[in-house]
């Protein structure tokens, strides 16, 4: 059973970042399916690389737009962003060395964090890029 599904409450109606949204939850699930049947350290240590790195990704994408169309927001955006680079990074560098077990609680933040900031900070910023002709 997935961590977390897609629903269009999450939608911010932007095709590309709607379908990056789409992909982080992808690898959340993958993370969290990984874990669940305690797959080797070298595949979750793959798994969350490819999710780092595509919430670098998918964070630029977004911070372009925000630029683009100077969104008032945009230095929280990008602080916000950044808390979620650091500590992720973190994982990844422990999970990658051996000294950190995946476990439900560090799950539940990842699927916590993407929830809120999707239905809270990327909410706030859909309107704007919106009436600014993104789709």
């Amino acid at each position: 059973m997935p961590l977390i599904e897609w629903d269009e409450n999450f939608s911010v109606n932007i095709d590309r970042i709607d379908r990056e949204h789409r992909k982080l939850i992808g690898l959340i699930n993958q993370l969290h399916e990984a874990m669940l049947e305690q797959k080797a350290q070298k595949a979750m240590t793959a798994i969350v690389t490819e999710m780092v790195d595509y919430a670098q990704t998918h964070f630029a994408t977004e911070e372009l737009y925000m630029e683009e169309f100077r969104y008032p927001d945009l230095d929280l955006h990008r602080v916000e962003h950044q808390k979620f680079i650091e500590k992720t990074d973190e994982l990844r560098k422990r999970v990658s060395q051996g000294e950190f077990v995946l476990s439900l609680e560090v799950m539940r933040f990842l699927r916590d964090w993407l929830k809120g900031h999707i239905l809270g900070t990327d909410k706030k910023y859909a309107p704007f890029l919106n009436e600014n002709g993104i789709t």
